[in-house]
Parts: structure tokens; C-alpha cells; sequence
């Protein structure tokens, strides 16, 4: 006789498996089991969380049981940020199944993030790769979204450049990496705003949004806000001497820093004064804890920067500073990079009648390339009845003088205005020495006579000359070539012509930075000849940086000319700029400057007269006098 379970203690017994709640998800102990780095990482094998020590606190406030809504981490870049990220997608999917949105600055970047980096993470976990649809499934796994099996959850990837990208399903988990690198207006407002709405409704019945980023810019800088309205919690450690508590700060290394001895970077105790090398970082991370600033804040925010971190020494950080101390550009790059912290940008130019005052006390004469610049280049801005241009001569140590500053009074499709166009590569400028200098490159913008402009440099035909067109982000870099454009159906394809992107927000702040600098030989400075006009430099100095209120409610920092002053000379100034990047200004290293200093700069020999045809030399052109000038058409990037 076969003996049968009782119906009614079976059904009891299905029913409180069902009911019964999930297991809490330890992501550290998670990931320990289940992420395994390649041969590519600096550390391949299995995740070890004691080399990291100061995530476990991370991964515990992202775990689905922690009650904080919204997890904020600023940081340096190669951290480890991206893993830490990873682990938290990943233990989501293969736990606690549900839809997880993933956000990143464009879908270029999302597409390549999955390909690089998650792929191969899900591929090395025997936990993710049995949940997970495989790699080339007919559905369920596609280059923006990737879905369990079992279909109880799916990975959706987005770019916040896509507003319909950003306006799909909700999803009670999210992610918002390199938001430093996401737009202020994504042409339908906030990217940030409408990325957040898509996981609101979920806030309050387990959802969580984690934001991680390096920093960008001040004001306007997104991570370093959303980290200022959470707990700001920095990763304390004890004094290898007398046990105090305390970060490690960036102003605490550079005020101890020995120039002439970067391999000596250290830290000094606060509290006993005693040298904290980086023999001691392993063993004091690993007695180390995260202190709030802020812990009655409902946001939990973190700041991590690379002298904690095992992937970077203290002296490359050192080291890293000292090549961009100086340079306005490079040493945002190395705050937001090294140290993760924002950059204070300049907001404004400043007094340009002191600038006027100096140059006119230098007495430097207007169209000749002085002692010490060794490149020439022009920029020019289009407008609707003439093209104006400006001549910069550009040095070592990221100096330059304005040299000239002259109008063509032809739009730029006529013949007239190509034809002094084509003078204007082809003219030679004298210098200090009784040389002429050729032009190294011209730089032309192409925002809003596209065609025209586009038909004047094929015709021209000269390597020297590169259309510009001003990118709309604060963090674009200085110069990149376009490599995709869009139809006017909207569809994007390879570019058809060569043209450039200026990054003109970060050149507007550097240049504004640079202008205050008053000593020749700093480096960076920025002079001018004699006998420009007044005009010139109120429209050089004629932009400011104002916040600006979005359709969304949120703020956006922007660029905005001074009512009735034109923005010409600024405009044409960034443009030289751009060429002289193009012809590699920024690049030389000293030795290039060195020698290209001897070949340029030696006495030009004695003209040697023609007594049977003697032919007067020409007179050198005069200061171009900028008259009245009409309305401005003008290129609505170049505010932004």
C-alpha cells in the first residue's frame, strides 16, 4: 500500500515557500563568489574585497535591504567605480530578479559599456550566465538590452542624449553612470530630471538609484550636487603614529609637495604632524571607516578619490599635478580626474581696459609676430554681410599674443570673400627677427553658413584650413574631429565632409582664466600688440557664466554675451585657438619648441639690391579699422 501525503499539509507547506521572503542579498559576499576579473585587470582572479576595503560600506548601502533610495558616489576615475556598479546590476539580476535601467552619457557609450565591460563580467559568473539569455539569442539580448531566461528581469540600457530613450517604462532599479559627461539639455530638458522620473513611483516600495560620476565643472557640476545634498561621506583612516582619524586630502598632500621631489608625495598627520606614506595606505584602508558629514540626510553620498586607491601611487599623482599646474585646461582635467573633485571655473573675463592699458605700455607692433612665438594662426567667423578674422602667434609654455585683427566685407559665398580669403592663408606675417612667418593653420566657422563655408575650403584646398562648428557641452574636449552627422531626415551616418568640434565652454573659462594673468613669463599668458580697438577687447571680454531655467524647473549653467557687445573677437579668438591645437600648439613638448626656436628665430640676411630692376618693398598693412557693424548672426552653440 502506498502511503499519500496529506493534501491540505503539501499545500501549507507550497504555500509558505511562496510566502516566504527572499534571503537578504550580501553584495560583498556576492560578488567575492561571483565576479572573477581577466588577465586584462591589475588584479585577475576573483573579486577580493580586502583590497578594496573601503567599498564594503558602498555595496552594503546598495543592497535591496538597506533603506536609503538614492546612493551617490563622486570619485576619481579608474577606481573602480564602474565595478562597483557591475556588482550591484549584476547581484540585482541574478537575486532579486526586476527591470534595472542603466543610463549612460550617449547610447554610443551605453552599447560599449555592455560589449566591454558586462559581457564579459556575466560571461566569468557561472551565476549570471545561467540566468542570463546567452550571447546571440533571438531575443531577449540585443546591443541595449539584455533579459533573464526566465524573463523576471532585464537589463534596459539607455543614453542621456536620447529623450525617448529617457521616457520609456518605469524601472524600480537605476543606474546614472559618467554624468559629468551628460548634457544640461538634451533638447527636451534635464537629462538627469528625466531619468530620475522614470524610477520615482518606485522610491517608496524599494527602488533605488545609484549615481556615480567623476566631477565636472563649478558651477553647474552635477554629482558634486547631488553628493552636497546626501550625508557627504569621506573614508577616514588612522594615523599610522597615533592612531587619529582622518581623510586624506588633497591640500594636505600639495602643501607638503617637493617639486623637485615628486617620488616623495606624502601626507602629514593632522593632529601629530607625523609623515603618512604610501607604505602605510594598505594597512590603514583596511582599519578605515566612512564619516558623514551630513548623517541625518535621507541621500547617502560618498566621496573617493585615487590616493586610496591600490591601481595609483602617490607619486604619479604628484607627478600628474605638476604637468598641469598652470594650464587652466589641464588642471581641471587633473582635479576632476585624480582628485574627483570640481573644477572652479572662471565665470567671467576681466577689466579689458587694464588689458588695453598693458598692451599699449608694451608697445608691441600690431601685425608682427614677436620674440618667442613660433606658430601663426587665424580664426574666422562668418556673418551675414562680412567675415571677420584674427591673427594669434602662439609659444611654449601655452603662451600667445594677438597680433592682428581685420574684417572682409563679402559673405562668405562670394568670389570677393574667397578670394581674400585665399590671401589670408597664403599672406606671410613679419616678425621680430626681419622674417615672414606663414600662416600654420586657419580655422573657419562653418555653424551658419554651412555650405558656403564647406564650398570655400574644398576650393581652397589647402591641408592648413579646417572647418569649426562649436559643441554644445561643457566638457567637450578642445578640439574633435566629426566622424558621424545626421541627414535632414534625422538619420545619423558617416560624416561627408571633414570638419571639427570646438569644446568652446572649457575654452571660453580658460581663456577667461588666462586673461587675469598679468606676468609675461607665466605660464599661460596671453599679450597683445599695440593699436587694437577698444572694440576688440570689449567683445573679447563680453560673455558671462549665468545659470539658466530650464522648461523642467532644473538649472543649466550658460554662457551669455553682455547686452549691445558683440562677441566677434571672442568668437575668432577660440577659433585660432582651435587651428592652432590642429597644428599641434599644445602638444610640443620643449625640445619641439627648442628647435623650432632655432630654425625661426635667427636675423633675416640683408636684401641684396637689384640696381637694373629695383622694385620698392611693400609697405606692411595697416591696422584694420573695425567699422560700425550690422546685427550679428550668430551661432547659438557659441552661448552655451
Amino acid at each position: 500500500m502506498i502511503a499519500l501525503a496529506a493534501p491540505r499539509a503539501v499545500a501549507r507547506r507550497v504555500i509558505a515557500s511562496v510566502m516566504r521572503p527572499a534571503p537578504p542579498v550580501d553584495l560583498n559576499a556576492w560578488a567575492a563568489s561571483n565576479i572573477v576579473f581577466g588577465p586584462e585587470s591589475p588584479f585577475p582572479g576573483p573579486y577580493n574585497p580586502n583590497r578594496f576595503p573601503f567599498f564594503r560600506r558602498i555595496l552594503d548601502v546598495l543592497s535591496p535591504e538597506h533603506p536609503a533610495t538614492m546612493v551617490v558616489i563622486r570619485k576619481s576615475a579608474q577606481l573602480g567605480g564602474t565595478v562597483l556598479a557591475q556588482i550591484f546590476v549584476g547581484a540585482i539580476l541574478d537575486r532579486v530578479p526586476q527591470p534595472v535601467f542603466y543610463v549612460h552619457p550617449t547610447d554610443g557609450n551605453a552599447k560599449k559599456w555592455k560589449r566591454n565591460k558586462f559581457a564579459k563580467m556575466v560571461q566569468a559568473s557561472p551565476a549570471l550566465s545561467a540566468v542570463m539569455q546567452p550571447e546571440g539569442a533571438r531575443s531577449g539580448n540585443s546591443a541595449m538590452f539584455w533579459a533573464r531566461r526566465d524573463a523576471r528581469g532585464f537589463l534596459q540600457l539607455a543614453g542621456a542624449n536620447s529623450p525617448s530613450q529617457l521616457s520609456m517604462d518605469s524601472y524600480p532599479i537605476a543606474v546614472h553612470d559618467d554624468m559629468a559627461k551628460w548634457l544640461a539639455d538634451n533638447g527636451s530638458g534635464d537629462p538627469e530630471v528625466q531619468a530620475d522620473s522614470r524610477t520615482k513611483a518606485f522610491l517608496t516600495t524599494g527602488g533605488k538609484i545609484l549615481k556615480i560620476s567623476t566631477p565636472d565643472v563649478l558651477p553647474g557640476c552635477r554629482i558634486t550636487r547631488s553628493w552636497s545634498l546626501g550625508t557627504r561621506e569621506r573614508y577616514h583612516v588612522p594615523c599610522p603614529h597615533c592612531g587619529t582619524m582622518q581623510a586624506l586630502e588633497w591640500s594636505n598632500m600639495l602643501a607638503r609637495l617637493d617639486e623637485g621631489a615628486p617620488d616623495d608625495a606624502h601626507f602629514t598627520c593632522v593632529h601629530c604632524g607625523e609623515r603618512i606614506e604610501e607604505r602605510h595606505r594598505d594597512t590603514m584602508n583596511r582599519n578605515g571607516e566612512w564619516i558623514a558629514e551630513n548623517p541625518g540626510a535621507e541621500v547617502v553620498s560618498f566621496y573617493l578619490w585615487a590616493a586610496y586607491s591600490p591601481l595609483e601611487s602617490w607619486a604619479n599623482i604628484a607627478k600628474a599635478w605638476l604637468r598641469a599646474k598652470g594650464n587652466a585646461e589641464a588642471e581641471r582635467s587633473f582635479l576632476n580626474d585624480n582628485v574627483g573633485e570640481a573644477y572652479q571655473t572662471a565665470t567671467s573675463a576681466p577689466d579689458w581696459q587694464g588689458m588695453r592699458e598693458r598692451a599699449e605700455t608694451a608697445g608691441m607692433p600690431r601685425g608682427t609676430v614677436p620674440r618667442g612665438m613660433l606658430m601663426v594662426t587665424v580664426g574666422c567667423d562668418c556673418q551675414i554681410d562680412r567675415i571677420e578674422w584674427q591673427v594669434v602667434a602662439w609659444g611654449p609654455r601655452l603662451q600667445r599674443v594677438v597680433i592682428d585683427y581685420g574684417i572682409i566685407h563679402h559673405h562668405v559665398s562670394a568670389e570677393a570673400a574667397h578670394h581674400e580669403l585665399n590671401g589670408l592663408v597664403e599672406r606671410t606675417w613679419p616678425d621680430a627677427f626681419g622674417n615672414r612667418r606663414p600662416v600654420d593653420a586657419l580655422a573657419i566657422d562653418g555653424g551658419a553658413w554651412t555650405d558656403d563655408v564647406h564650398a570655400w575650403a574644398k576650393r581652397c584646398n589647402s591641408s592648413r584650413v579646417i572647418v569649426v562648428k562649436g559643441a554644445r557641452a561643457d566638457n567637450a574636449p578642445p578640439l574633435a574631429r566629426v566622424k558621424r552627422e545626421r541627414r535632414p531626415d534625422g538619420q545619423l551616418i558617416k560624416a561627408q565632409r571633414m570638419w571639427f568640434l570646438v569644446g568652446v565652454s572649457g575654452l571660453k573659462a580658460s581663456l577667461y582664466a588666462n586673461l587675469k594673468k598679468t606676468d609675461p613669463l607665466e605660464l599661460g599668458f596671453i599679450g597683445f600688440v599695440a593699436g587694437l580697438e577698444d572694440e576688440y577687447y570689449r567683445e573679447l571680454t563680453s560673455e558671462v557664466r549665468k545659470p539658466h531655467r530650464l522648461r523642467d524647473g532644473s538649472t543649466e549653467w550658460r554662457w551669455v554675451p553682455m547686452q549691445g557687445v558683440d562677441q566677434e573677437a571672442l568668437d575668432t579668438h577660440l577659433y585660432a585657438q582651435a587651428a592652432a591645437i590642429r597644428a599641434g600648439w599644445a602638444a610640443k613638448s620643449d625640445e619641439q619648441w627648442e628647435e623650432l626656436r632655432r630654425k625661426l628665430e635667427v636675423d633675416a640676411p640683408p636684401p641684396v639690391p637689384d640696381l637694373f630692376n629695383f622694385t620698392p618693398a611693400p609697405k606692411a598693412p595697416g591696422p584694420v579699422q573695425a567699422p560700425t557693424k550690422p546685427a550679428v548672426i550668430r551661432s547659438s552653440y557659441l552661448s552655451n
